[in-house]
């Protein structure tokens, strides 16, 4: 019922992280075209995040889970209806599936699972602070301190760097997404 209303690539983009994808993947189909509508979606969302004071949030902002679900549910989406491999729900699994279904080299699998595991555990850092669902990194100093040492981190500064370099990663292989197109 949902194909009615969009695009496949426009349903897979609505669908919340982690839903199945079973909606759009199919047989024959190629996403060769959708790469800049999706590009599109995804720099409006960090648009929106930057006005909703979200740019620096670890989910949405630039960098974030959000991108590496994006990175994993693309290559679903235009390979899933052929390998049967890729179809999960994990994003963990789908990493795993599109690197050993050589759709992303080794390395750059490993780096998005480790900007992933790191980016959820400091989430749940995040949330454990006064009980909030947040993404949001914190602004004031001793807040920062308890979520560097829960992080195990010695400072701020060492989390942040850590922090930034893996969202560097992260934004190099959603940017390789498009730049293949080319």
């Amino acid at each position: 019922a949902l194909a009615r209303f969009g695009e496949k690539w426009e349903i897979g983009a609505a669908l919340p992280a982690g839903c199945d994808l079973l909606l759009v993947w199919g047989e024959g189909f190629d996403l060769a075209w959708a790469p800049p509508k999706a590009r599109t979606i995804v720099l409006d969302a960090w648009e929106n995040a930057g006005r909703r004071g979200k740019a620096d949030d670890i989910k949405v902002g630039g960098g974030g889970i959000r991108e590496i679900e994006f990175v994993a549910q693309l290559h679903q989406m235009v390979r899933g209806g052929r390998d049967a491999s890729l179809r999960t729900t994990s994003t963990r699994e789908a990493l795993d599936a599109v690197e050993h279904a050589g759709l992303i080299d080794a390395a750059r699998a490993a780096e998005l699972r480790a900007a992933y595991e790191f980016l959820r555990r400091l989430e749940h850092r995040l949330q454990y602070y006064d009980d909030q669902q947040t993404q949001a990194l914190p602004r004031d100093d001793e807040h920062r301190a308890l979520i560097a040492e829960a992080m195990e981190h010695g400072s701020w500064e060492s989390l942040a760097a850590e922090l930034e370099a893996h969202r560097q990663r992260v934004q190099q292989a959603f940017n390789a997404l498009f730049e293949a197109q080319a």
